[in-house]
């Protein structure tokens, strides 16, 4: 899901926080922890009947978010100038802090 660790920056001191880091909540998230007389309205990231990705919102398809706009929610690092259109998967392109807190 996100990057190898040999792959991202650290921090120059041992212990340092990214104040301005960003945290992905793990997809499955509320499906494994909301009580289950909220689990209706809950939030997920489902998958249509062509595969692609939508966040739902109370049993309903999000018209914002979906697809590569989904998928763009995890581009962390990314600049303006990089082609959103081309991301896949939510939390695909997360650096590693984002969704591993070691």
């Amino acid at each position: 899901m996100a990057a190898a660790p040999e792959h991202f920056h650290k921090l120059k001191y041992q212990g340092a926080v990214d104040a301005d880091g960003h945290v992905l909540e793990d997809p499955a998230l509320w499906d494994r922890y909301i009580e289950a007389k909220y689990k209706p309205d809950a939030v997920r990231i489902r998958q249509d009947d062509r595969g692609e990705e939508h966040l739902e919102i109370g049993g309903k398809f999000s018209k914002i978010f979906y697809g590569p706009r989904l998928a763009g929610l995890s581009g962390m690092g990314s600049t303006r100038e990089q082609p959103w259109q081309n991301l896949r998967g939510y939390g695909a392109h997360a650096p590693f802090g984002a969704m591993n807190p070691q």
